[in-house]
């Protein structure tokens, strides 16, 4: 069955580009203006629009024939695409060209999309707020051309918020865009509002692109994840053998503490009992053999001097924090061993 108008739908998307060709400045409009009350923080203005105002706007649309045009020059739009397309049951539509393009060619079609979307909303924004500073402005229809040229060039120099200036609306449409928002520059009329409505919503995407456009840049090719898991694992290797070696030279102190802890500890003990020996006979009251005047005779009886007794003491609690602490690191060292080997 052979494809036609009809079955593909494709009339859908004739009608909405024959309306979109048909919204443009008209001749015979000229003349037709429209009344807009405005209410100001101090009085009532009136701006008065033509209808071509309206049309001139709405032809920014006409963007979507840009859009077709580079979509229908790809290569995702070629007869090859549309048969490969068929064979996976898919159709080469002008989504799936759009959606091929973002993915290949991110950072040109997110520049693009950028470009063209902060030109036509700068100049939509600048159509509808232009007749604040225009004689189509009921302030302004009462005076002569000279003296609306003085009042303008005063309010040009005074007026903050001059959308009437083309830099200006572009300024303003960019910091919106970028999510920043400084509010020097912003839209009074309804109308100029609507349109920074779609602006801010395209913003967000934009925005969103972005951040997408960036993390598909920093992604890793297939050979690239490759090395660096490989990298990894080496990185990983050389952190559980240098665990390793932790581990064992821990373990060789904390052996080697144990020795010198257990040798001080016989010492004192030894010690212990000679001074329990010793104080036994010297408050012995019938034994006047073993009564001591000074320490020297303690010294000459096998006993220590109190300041090594104490120091021997100070020894002992000494070895006794290093061999815990060394417990507790080669108990950390091991644990991150076993998380390593998982």
């Amino acid at each position: 069955m052979t494809d036609t108008l009809i079955s593909t739908k494709l009339y859908y998307f004739i009608i909405l580009e024959i309306l979109i060709l048909l919204i443009h400045p008209n001749i015979f409009l000229t003349g037709n203006w429209i009344h807009y009350k405005f209410t100001t923080q101090s009085n009532i203005l009136i701006l008065y629009y033509e209808i071509n105002d309206f049309l001139l706007a709405l032809m920014i649309f006409r963007i979507l024939y840009v859009f077709r045009f580079i979509c229908s020059i790809s290569y995702f739009k070629s007869t090859r695409a549309s048969r490969i397309s068929k064979m996976y049951g898919e159709q080469s539509t002008f989504g799936f060209a759009i959606k091929s393009l973002f993915n290949k060619y991110s950072t040109t079609f997110i520049f693009f999309l950028f470009i063209s979307s902060m030109s036509m909303f700068s100049f939509c924004i600048r159509v509808f707020e232009r007749n604040f500073f225009s004689r189509r402005n009921s302030d302004f229809l009462s005076l002569s051309y000279s003296d609306y040229l003085k009042v303008t060039d005063t309010n040009k120099k005074n007026i903050k918020n001059n959308l009437n200036d083309f830099e200006n609306s572009i300024w303003c449409v960019f910091t919106t865009i970028m999510n920043v928002g400084y509010g020097d520059f912003y839209p009074q009329t309804h109308f100029g509002r609507i349109a920074m409505v779609f602006l801010v919503i395209i913003g967000t995407l934009s925005s969103g692109l972005i951040v997408v456009s960036f993390m598909k840049a920093f992604e890793f090719s297939s050979t690239e994840n490759k090395v660096f898991v490989l990298l990894e694992r080496m990185t990983f290797r050389d952190e559980y053998e240098d665990l390793q070696k932790k581990i064992v030279q821990k373990m060789m102190k904390y052996i080697a503490v144990g020795f010198k802890l257990r040798k001080y500890n016989d010492i004192l003990h030894l010690e212990d009992l000679k001074r329990l020996d010793f104080k036994n006979k010297f408050e012995d009251p019938e034994n006047d053999e073993y009564e001591v005047e000074n320490e020297e005779e303690k010294i000459d009886n096998g006993l220590m001097r109190e300041f090594d007794y104490r120091k021997l003491k100070d020894q002992i609690k000494k070895f006794e924090k290093i061999k815990e602490r060394e417990h507790l690191e080669m108990i950390r060292f091991i644990d991150e061993k076993n998380k390593i080997k998982k």
